[in-house]
């Protein structure tokens, strides 16, 4: 048995059909020159005959007599989970998203364990893809990127030498920490919970206001709204050194150039709608809670930070140094009280959203913020998975309750890749928000370096 965090359950108990708790990564290949035309179905079955490492053979239990946990599944079997297909032609960009966003639409089941690998052939260039999809109940962001890694090396070999599923030799094993722990540890977050709920208090009064917003007090915009089950997908990809250029060059971070950059989208795709509010814009940024010692374990440990988001300004870098403000404010305040302390805060913020989104209450109370922007760390290697080069690394995240968009980014190899998931039915313009990213990106350099 395996112990299951309150935000973890939550992600279970409340999730439907119209929306999904899962998250994703794609992965592009080439297949090497000397590849047979049976290479990938040489893979499918060296997966599906390899052995599979906890929490992939786990699912979700709850017992009246005990806290809800994870458990290993009974007839557990890999060829439910491992998937071919094949992309009509031409095999582009176009083609990939669209099978992407139909994968991601739909729901996992619980009642095994609830991940599964698809194989996509058939894209142009010699190329293939492998979109891996897991419950976020099973873990935060740096956890699954730490998974989507179990295939890959530095070097060449024939075939990988392990699956997604499958621990590698010497691996960490997993932190427990059992119900009694669970309790104390909440019961111990109690003090730095209130004083968190305090200064938040001090923040919707007009007292000690800062970069970082109160939850809750974000304008309510067209990308807030009832979420439906079809998910749209955009793929971006940004030059990394660039980005880190433009940082240095005025003091800042690499996140606060995606920040800037997904603000000034946002605010010209709002206004270009007719429906870009008088108040700033606020993302919720999901920041790591993980110590040394969980770098190991499942689940998530992370916290949400809500940045107000610059206003429409002209100078992008007067925007961009507004938004580091903020995120310094952001930032002071996530490590301004325990880590326990933050977690039992997270969970009170995120579980009264998410129950509230499971009740259909989610329109009724403010918006906790308007997009949801993630920063995961990468490799800065070239990286193979057997002899196939990784070509490109995409995250395909989750929408957060009654928001219809999330930018999640990567970073891999000198690049920077952006996954941007939408609900279609509220962006269903989502190709001109990815066109106005990628002008904003320009804006950016343009001032950035204006010679």
């Amino acid at each position: 048995m395996t112990s299951m965090s309150l935000i973890d359950m939550a992600f279970l108990l409340v999730e439907t059909d119209s929306s999904p708790k899962h998250v994703a990564g794609l992965q592009v290949f080439r297949k090497p020159s000397n590849a047979d035309s049976d290479y990938l179905d040489r893979l499918y079955e060296i997966w599906l005959a390899s052995p599979v490492s906890p929490p992939f053979d786990q699912v979700p239990a709850y017992r009246l007599w005990l806290l809800p946990h994870w458990e290993s599944a009974s007839n557990f079997n890999l060829a439910e989970h491992i998937f071919r297909h094949h992309l009509p032609a031409p095999g582009g960009k176009g083609q990939l998203t669209k099978l992407v966003g139909e994968l991601h639409s739909a729901r996992l089941r619980t009642d095994r364990p609830p991940w599964e690998c698809h194989i996509l052939d058939g894209l142009a260039g010699g190329r293939f893809a492998v979109y891996f999809k897991i419950h976020h109940a099973y873990g935060d962001g740096l956890k699954i990127g730490d998974w989507l890694g179990r295939p890959l090396s530095r070097r060449k070999r024939e075939f990988p030498k392990f699956a997604y599923w499958q621990t590698p030799d010497g691996a960490v094993p997993k932190v427990q920490v059992g119900p009694l722990g669970m309790l104390w540890q909440q019961l111990a977050a109690v003090p730095g919970i209130s004083a968190m709920g305090l200064r938040q208090g001090l923040k919707w009064l007009g007292v000690a206001r800062n970069g970082s917003a109160p939850p809750f007090s974000a304008p309510r915009t067209v990308l807030n709204a009832r979420l439906g089950p079809s998910r749209g997908v955009a793929l971006l990809r940004f030059p990394l050194p660039r980005l880190r250029n433009i940082a240095q060059l005025h003091a800042c971070t690499v996140n606060d150039v995606v920040l800037t950059l997904c603000g000034r989208a946002l605010t010209a795709y709002l206004a270009r709608r007719g429906h870009l509010p008088a108040q700033s814009l606020v993302a919720e940024v999901p920041v790591s809670l993980r110590s040394d010692s969980e770098q190991g374990s499942e689940g998530n440990r992370v916290t949400l930070a809500l940045v107000t988001l610059a206003g429409q300004q002209a100078d992008p870098i007067a925007q961009m140094l507004e938004v580091h403000r903020a995120c310094n404010d952001a930032k002071a305040e996530v490590h301004g009280i325990s880590k326990t302390a933050m977690k039992g805060y997270t969970t009170l913020l995120a579980g009264s959203v998410l129950v509230a989104e499971a009740v259909g209450l989610g329109m009724s109370i403010p918006p906790l913020g308007n997009v949801l922007i993630s920063n995961v760390p990468g490799d800065p290697h070239r990286h193979y998975m057997g002899s196939a080069a990784l070509l490109e690394a995409y995250p395909v995240s989750t929408l957060m309750p009654s928001v219809a968009l999330n930018i999640t980014v990567y970073s891999y190899a000198g690049s920077l890749f952006v996954g941007v998931v939408c609900d279609r039915d509220v962006v269903h313009d989502l190709a001109r928000l990815a066109a106005l990213m990628r002008k904003a990106y320009r804006e950016l350099v343009s001032a950035a370096d204006p010679v």
